[in-house]
């Protein structure tokens, strides 16, 4: 069963702020990758700039100021944020680092935080939010981090990764 984004969570303003962003602090994105080679599919977050790679990928669209902006475009012309591909050069630049148990693990921390308390923990590097994936070596702090920008975005709360320090920021 396909997970979909519910506008309600105000996915649509977020999505498109990642997808046209073209900084060096990427915005992150929830999609469902569908692999049409083995039939399955899976909902992620990945930086946007991996999504739009794979479709670069996938379409044989050049890396050009003209093949990004119809790369942009098929992805914001995607409404249900499902995005299929067959070919695994595409698929596998979508990386996905963390798996539902570590997905579940976050959601239960942080269930407890409204909104607001969500937005104040972001803004403080030292918070409980960051100390979620901080305390980690690279790996598992990359797990851990995409997990919790995955809750986030569920939330409705926009992130991106930090340029130089790689930890998550908002807005």
């Amino acid at each position: 069963m396909l997970f979909q984004l519910s506008s309600a969570f105000g996915q649509d303003s977020l999505f498109t702020k990642a997808i046209l962003d073209e900084s060096t602090e990427p915005y992150y994105v929830l999609v469902t990758v569908v692999n049409d080679s083995t039939k399955t599919n899976q909902t992620v977050c990945t930086e946007a700039p991996f999504l739009l790679g794979a479709i670069h990928l996938e379409q044989n669209i050049p890396y050009s100021d003209s093949g990004s902006k119809v790369v942009q475009s098929i992805a914001l012309s995607n409404s249900r944020r499902i995005f299929h591909f067959k070919h695994g050069i595409a698929i596998n630049n979508i990386p996905v680092n963390y798996d539902s148990r570590r997905l579940a693990e976050v959601r239960t921390i942080l269930a407890s935080f409204s909104e607001k308390e969500l937005r104040e923990q972001l803004s403080k590097t030292d918070s409980k939010l960051h100390t979620i994936y901080n305390n980690y070596t690279w790996t598992l702090y990359k797990s851990y981090r995409d997990a919790t920008a995955h809750v986030l975005l569920e939330k409705g709360i926009s992130v991106r990764l930090g340029c130089r320090a790689g930890y998550l920021v908002s807005d």
